[in-house]
């Protein structure tokens, strides 16, 4: 948080005006006025101090170790003073909100999710050494209950230059023959369509126009599909968060056209990676408040985005790591997307979320929102906990916008 606001005071400078002086702290900036006095002395030499801002008048002079200026200065010589601190109130939630986007016009937070949401990404890229080709695999799945019993994925491939959209669920259909799917994007109209079935890279069905239907994913947050045949009915809602956002995208983008000069496609990823998404909203029946939660994991360690009552955190917990019984701060090092190192100071934090949280949330989320991959290590005394989250989709989920405007609704 923004504590204090330091003051440096170049006592030789233009008289009479005053400045408005940016301070830097923690990627946050804060202006304060002040102003240099100068007044002559019985002896010829001239005093100077310095006033900073305070309401509708000045403070108290504050004065340098020896602020005064020989009565014959050397002709075009420049004189300093040593600094002056001055500590300057100033409220870091309303610089925070400020910094934030405002809501716009008529927008209104996501309500109640009625549980978590959860999203399963999964992609590949294998090449074909036979025919010197690549074979790429987005795919996201939509679970209806915690145990993956019931779901529906929805798959983006390339394999030899063709791009299929492939829809399957968890009915055992003994038919290849065509069935009814029915999509509803955003909560529009629904439109029914006869899907045959495709068998190669990944099998289930797939329309005969897959591009059309692709760009008309492209832009949609969410997607419910239902799959309907003699053998059963599938029916849930897709979030597409991270579908179109992940590093493999240029194959999928350039599938079986030229790719531009300065793109460059993705090799072998040697093998499926997988990354996990949830978010929820709930809404305190009492006063209405909302906590929204978005994290992602891997290997046991979370990252959390957390918009509690208006307060917002990024918290980090990572495996191996014990937090509740550190007496100190602990030192986390973070790197995205194999750029430079940068260390923080993490405090521990117990609220909705558990785990350590930096003291400029909103800082080092802005510095994630962009990135594709983020490594963190924990220094633990003699001992450090490592962890790295693959990015895509993060901010991307439905809630996004419950903790983009976070303590403006």
């Amino acid at each position: 948080m923004l504590k204090n606001v330091i003051i440096a005071l170049l006592a030789i400078a233009l008289i009479g005006g005053a400045t408005t002086v940016a301070v830097w702290s923690q990627a946050q900036t804060a202006e304060v006025e002040v102003r240099v006095r100068a007044k002559r002395l019985d002896d010829g030499r001239t005093e100077f101090a310095v006033q900073q801002r305070d309401g509708s008048g000045w403070s108290d002079s504050l004065f340098a170790r020896n602020p005064r200026l020989t009565a014959t200065p050397v002709v075009d010589r420049w004189y300093s003073s040593r600094g002056v601190i001055a500590s300057a109130p100033v409220d870091a939630a309303a610089l925070m909100a400020a910094a934030r986007p405002s809501p716009p016009v008529g927008w209104a937070p996501l309500g109640d999710t009625g549980g978590d949401v959860r999203i399963s990404l999964e992609y590949s890229v294998e090449p074909d050494v036979i025919n010197d080709s690549l074979t790429t695999v987005v795919t996201t799945r939509a679970r209806g209950d915690t145990f993956g019993f019931e779901y529906i994925t929805l798959s983006l491939v390339c394999d030899g230059g063709s791009l299929n959209l492939i829809a399957d669920d968890d009915e055992f259909r003994f038919s290849d023959a065509p069935v009814a799917v029915t999509l509803r994007v955003d909560g529009g109209t629904p439109e029914t369509h006869s899907w045959p079935y495709v068998r190669g890279a990944v099998n289930g069905y797939s329309p005969s126009n897959d591009r059309a239907f692709i760009e008309l994913l492209r832009d949609a947050e969410q997607v419910a599909v239902q799959i309907k045949s003699d053998s059963g009915t599938t029916a849930l809602l897709v979030d597409l968060a991270g579908f179109f956002d992940t590093p493999v995208q240029p194959n999928i983008q350039h599938c079986g056209q030229t790719v531009p000069a300065g793109v460059a496609l993705s090799g072998d990823t040697g093998g499926d990676v997988d990354i996990n998404i949830t978010y929820s909203v709930i809404e305190d029946p009492a006063d209405g408040g909302l906590t929204t939660v978005i994290e992602t994991w891997g290997n046991s360690s979370y990252l959390h985005l957390v918009c509690d009552r208006g307060r917002l955190d990024a918290v980090l917990d990572i495996s191996g790591s014990t937090y509740a019984t550190l007496s100190w701060t602990p030192t986390t090092t973070v790197r995205t997307d194999g750029g430079p190192e940068e260390q923080f100071r993490w405090p521990n934090i117990r609220g909705v979320e558990s785990g350590i949280s930096p003291d400029d949330d909103l800082a080092f989320i802005e510095r994630i929102r962009e990135a594709s991959l983020l490594d963190v290590r924990v220094d633990r005394g003699t001992a450090a906990s490592t962890a790295t989250f693959d990015l895509a989709g993060l901010f991307k989920t439905r809630a996004q916008a419950n903790v983009d405007f976070c303590g403006q609704y």
